[in-house]
């Protein structure tokens, strides 16, 4: 039976260099880019970085990490140019996109982009809420 025709080259599969591909993969991140365009830019599958950044948290995971808060700048920079660019005739596309990199700027550094809950008492903090709870467990 014959084989298959496959894209992939015959032989051992290729050993990359964990850290250097991933910096390259972090740099284009950084830049905005998709994790699949990164890596395949870089001659990697999404799901190999993936399975790197799992298998050694401390230094690739951290890398990783970092990168995708740092791509939420350049998400904002994207959304700040889409609008500026809008036009009466592409107000409603301009709105999609820049709503779309503000949600995936908030899902990258949600710290810096995120939605914003005050759960403090009247901005006394917690210590604040705490002595408004035993008030209330006292006149109890």
């Amino acid at each position: 039976m014959p084989r298959k025709a496959t894209n992939a080259p015959a032989g051992r599969p290729r050993v990359h260099d964990r850290p250097v591909v991933l910096a390259a993969v972090c740099e284009r991140i950084m830049a905005g880019e998709l994790i699949e365009d990164a890596a395949k830019a870089e001659g990697v599958n999404a799901a190999t970085i993936r399975k790197w950044v799992t298998a050694d948290p401390s230094t690739l995971g951290t890398m990783y990490a970092q990168a995708r808060e740092a791509s939420a700048d350049a998400l904002e920079q994207k959304a700040i140019l889409v609008a500026e660019m809008a036009t009466n005739e592409t107000v409603q596309q301009s709105r999609l996109m820049v709503d779309t990199y503000k949600w995936a700027a908030a899902k990258r550094h949600p710290k810096r982009y995120g939605d914003k809950l005050d759960v403090t008492s009247e901005g006394k903090g917690l210590a604040g809420l705490l002595a408004v709870a035993k008030s209330v467990d006292a006149d109890a």
